[in-house]
């Protein structure tokens, strides 16, 4: 009989961004969390090949190279609902913005949108599954629970092309990057 690891390896590794200090983890096969930290985190952790592509790619992302991640990622044990909207919320594209409301119905949940604010507001692969593109109906921002909060938030927008003025997301106009070549 196999043997369950009740404590499986984790690794970790750190790198500072525009918006904080950007924190992978991962066990042996995927990416299990992601956070943004006001700070370095202290102490040592050891990382895996796995934790150094995720950094390498996440680096490129904010240097304006990566529009796409190719990592693998697992979300934790998660109700059915939840499972979907993250997994829809994770196929929303670069530049790409959905309202809350515009998010449950894609996701088939139709789960209010108060209740999608709630599942954005526990994502715990920040970026990676990228909630940031989730906005109200209106184009305001709202939520964002990672250091910076909404400032944070607007930032990754316009990192993607939106133009944001107010914490709110201007339709038409085009973002502060307009002559960036396609990525």
């Amino acid at each position: 009989m196999a043997e369950i690891e009740l404590n499986p390896p984790q690794f970790r590794q750190t790198c500072n961004t525009p918006i904080g200090w950007l924190t992978v983890v991962a066990n042996a096969e995927a990416l299990t969390e992601i956070t943004l930290l006001d700070r370095p985190p202290a102490g040592y952790a050891q990382s895996s090949a796995l934790t150094g592509e995720a950094i390498r790619q996440f680096d490129a992302y904010f240097r304006g190279y990566l529009k796409a991640f190719d990592l693998p990622y697992q979300l934790p044990a998660y109700s059915q609902p939840t499972q979907q909207v993250l997994a829809t919320c994770a196929s929303i594209p670069w530049g790409e913005v959905l309202s809350y409301g515009e998010l449950a119905d894609r996701s088939g949940t139709y789960l209010p949108p108060q209740s999608v604010g709630q599942v954005m507001a526990h994502n715990q692969l920040l970026i990676l599954v990228p909630c940031h593109r989730v906005i109200a109906a209106d184009g305001h921002l709202t939520g964002y629970s990672a250091p910076g909060g909404l400032d944070a938030k607007a930032w990754l927008l316009i990192h993607e092309g939106q133009s944001v003025v107010n914490h709110r997301i201007i339709q038409g106009q085009p973002g502060l990057f307009p002559d960036r070549p396609n990525l």
